[in-house]
């Protein structure tokens, strides 16, 4: 049986909300995965799938969610998942499901018990992508002086030019942890001078 496992995210995300609408899935997948949804049907759901974050902290345990069976799109196909807050932190992170069929399962979903991980990385993106950078969380008190002093006074043309220009320069930093502390830096007595 083949496992898959993902983070997803609602569209929220592109909207301002990093935190939200976000999902952790794993999907399994073999021509035979209606018998372990029928199977999963007929125990009463059991929990099989536990979900856990970077730092062991458990995030849900789960039975099998997914709809399978000859009369939906993809009958091979079983999933499950469990809402989630994703890190506010700038990083890389590697996040693990459990997969425990239990004795009586069929053979194919014991054959696929085990650990199974998912990586990927919190990077910033606009509004204030270089500051975000620089301070390493979107959700630094520095970043609400900068996004009032934003809102308030610079005009849109000059916020649009911003967004077309900053990413890179803000992907160039995050690689770059000498330049992120000059950044600070430079920006520690303008967010001071704004904060009057």
């Amino acid at each position: 049986m083949e496992v898959r496992v993902s983070i997803a995210t609602s569209t929220r995300e592109n909207q301002g909300y990093p935190n939200e609408g976000a999902w952790f899935f794993i999907r399994l997948f073999d021509e035979y995965a209606y018998d372990v949804y029928k199977w999963s049907d007929d125990a009463g759901r059991p929990v099989v799938f536990s979900f856990y974050d970077h730092e062991g902290n458990g995030l849900g345990s789960e039975p099998i969610w997914g709809w399978s069976g000859p009369q939906f799109p993809d009958p091979s196909r079983i999933d499950s998942y469990t809402p989630v807050i994703l890190p506010s932190t700038i990083g890389h992170y590697r996040w693990r499901v459990d997969v425990n069929f239990p004795s009586g399962a069929p053979a194919i979903a014991i054959a696929a018990n085990g650990s199974y991980y998912v990586d990927f990385d919190v990077t910033p993106s606009p509004p204030c992508a270089i500051a975000t950078v620089a301070y390493g969380s979107p959700l630094a008190p520095q970043l609400n002086v900068l996004r009032s002093f934003r809102d308030r006074c610079l005009p849109s043309q000059v916020t649009n030019t911003y967004y077309k220009l900053s990413p890179p320069v803000a992907r160039w930093l995050w690689k770059h942890e000498r330049a992120r502390c000059l950044t600070r830096y430079a920006l520690e007595p303008i967010v001071k001078a704004l904060a009057i």
